[in-house]
């Protein structure tokens, strides 16, 4: 359970720690170390939930309506703290829409629930070397592949991108990105986006996405010049 909560409280839409740890090394290596052992918590979460499921023979219904209650329970304590903390404005079609248990963890954990005993029997079908092969091949499938496609993805820069996110620091003083999007432009590229990061009373930092591609020479010799120009300068990725 605690490393559900961290990987929570990583994401950047719920605690949003990457965000804030994005321009300090050190917390962003503690988090992404964190996250780096945390990441399984899911797939051991449902491999406990195997074998505890590994002798069902049927499916009880009231099992499920249990577990969708409690979803839509939570989805009604968490919008009515919303109108009545945060001030946000009640709607009925929204609280009509609460009584639908969305909630992608649970309908999955719900559907692997009622597939479990026709799993179970297919498994206790299978002889020892059967199984070994049926564990290589899921593990090939769900584990190695996904690593690897994921590994060559973020390093590859296919010809066809046409953006590069950027991510960089300067000194808060007033006009600080100026000659940063003057730059930009002298050296042939128009901007597509800037973003305001983080900023205190030094320093300001923001992501820009710049289009062009990292295979031209002349946005190497930019990215260059901008790392030159910033701190904490580094390219996020291009697409």
């Amino acid at each position: 359970m605690f490393m559900v909560v961290l990987l929570h409280f990583n994401n950047d839409t719920m605690g949003g720690a990457f965000v804030y740890a994005k321009n300090y090394p050190t917390e962003n290596f503690v988090l992404h170390f964190l996250e780096s052992l945390s990441v399984c918590a899911v797939n051991c979460f449902m491999i406990v939930s195997g074998y505890f499921l590994y002798t069902n023979r049927k499916i009880k219904l009231s099992k499920v309506a249990d577990i969708l209650l409690i979803v839509v329970f939570y989805r009604f304590v968490n919008y009515f703290g919303q109108v009545v903390f945060l001030g946000e404005e009640f709607s009925v079609k929204h609280l009509l829409v609460l009584f639908l248990p969305m909630n992608y963890f649970a309908i999955f954990y719900v559907v692997c629930y009622m597939l479990s005993p026709f799993v179970a029997k297919l498994w206790n079908d299978l002889d020892n070397k059967k199984s070994d092969i049926l564990i290589g091949l899921l593990m090939a499938i769900f584990i190695i592949i996904p690593t690897l496609l994921d590994i060559a993805e973020n390093l590859n820069i296919k010809p066809s991108d046409k953006r590069v996110r950027v991510s960089l620091t300067r000194a808060n003083r007033p006009n600080a990105m100026s000659s940063i999007l003057s730059m930009i432009g002298d050296y042939g590229f128009n901007m597509d986006r800037m973003e305001l990061i983080s900023q205190d009373s030094e320093q300001v930092t923001f992501e820009l996405l710049i289009i062009g591609n990292l295979d031209d020479e002349k946005m190497q010799k930019l990215m260059f010049q901008l790392s030159k120009e910033s701190k904490n300068f580094s390219i996020i990725y291009s697409y």
